[in-house]
Formats: structure tokens, C-alpha cells, sequence
């Protein structure tokens, strides 16, 4: 095997590297679980508009 002078450097680019893949995905996931939120928060706010607007129309 190499020596650690020649090999130190290479694995650590290789985990900054995963660390960053790793960073960027979990940011993809959060962004992702926000979105939904409030994709769900806005549905609703429609849906009781639409009932509030029934309500009042009787």
C-alpha cells in the first residue's frame, strides 16, 4: 500500500467530498418536506375557503 503521505491526501478529498454529496442531499430532502408542507397548508386553506363560500351561499 502507499504511504500515508501519498494516501492522507486523496481520502480526505474523497470524504470531503461524500460530505458534500451527503450535504446536498439531505438539503434535497428538507427543501423537499418544506414544499410539501406547504403544499398541504395551502390545499387546506383552499378547502375551507370553499366551505366558508358554501355556508355563506345558504
Amino acid at each position: 500500500m502507499g504511504s500515508w503521505g501519498t494516501l492522507g491526501p486523496a481520502l480526505l478529498s474523497l470524504a470531503g467530498v461524500a460530505l458534500g454529496a451527503g450535504g446536498s442531499l439531505f438539503g434535497q430532502y428538507l427543501v423537499s418536506r418544506v414544499s410539501e408542507r406547504q403544499l398541504e397548508v395551502e390545499e387546506s386553506a383552499a378547502h375551507r375557503a370553499e366551505l366558508k363560500a358554501a355556508v355563506l351561499r345558504s
